[in-house]
């Protein structure tokens, strides 16, 4: 069996003084990661645990630390749009649209905050402004299927099964095919 190059030097005589230049290396990246001068890194933190309370279910905990990351500094989209994430899943659509677009406004690119919108929209029955957010998102993400599927469902909340069948149809090239096959039981594609 041939040695790799890391169980080569784990296997040298001088592994242990490689065992603590690693140790100490990780020792020291944990220390500033952690220091609280750095805005940007405090801000990461806080973005990056405000995700871990969301996914928990702790939404009120995830909104303080996306709060934090925000006051840290002010211009990071990706706090407003997990922010606004948060508070879609809350159901206060106006706090989430409001994060969205203070997240779209700092970054033009931020596909999360077009898509999040585009749900809400749609959700309250704006089903234009929905379409734009998903061929925004679209626009940036071309490979994605989910957001076609969405597309084409609002389009056909909308009236607009032509369309509809045509977007869940590139779902469906792309490997999300649930939506088609639902459109066809009802007769609305072929």
């Amino acid at each position: 069996m041939e040695i790799g190059p890391i169980n080569k030097i784990l296997r040298h005589p001088y592994r242990k003084l490689y065992n603590h230049f690693i140790l100490l290396f990780l020792l020291f990246s944990l220390i500033s990661f952690s220091n609280l001068s750095f805005a940007d890194e405090n801000a990461a933190y806080y973005l990056n645990r405000g995700i871990a309370w969301s996914e928990k279910g702790d939404h009120d905990q995830a909104i303080a630390d996306f709060n934090k990351a925000i006051e840290l500094d002010p211009e990071y989209a990706d706090a407003y749009g997990m922010r606004g994430v948060t508070w879609k899943e809350k159901g206060n659509y106006n706090r989430a649209i409001a994060d969205f677009d203070k997240a779209i406004e700092l970054n033009p690119k931020d596909d999360v905050a077009y898509y999040g919108r585009g749900l809400i929209w749609a959700d309250k029955g704006n089903y234009n402004w929905a379409i734009a957010d998903f061929d925004k998102f679209i626009e940036l993400n071309p490979g994605d299927a989910d957001a076609y599927g969405m597309r084409g469902l609002t389009w056909a909340m909308k009236g607009d099964y032509d369309r509809a069948c045509s977007d869940w149809k590139r779902a469906c090239d792309l490997g999300y095919c649930k939506d088609l096959s639902w459109g066809k039981r009802k007769g609305y594609c072929r």
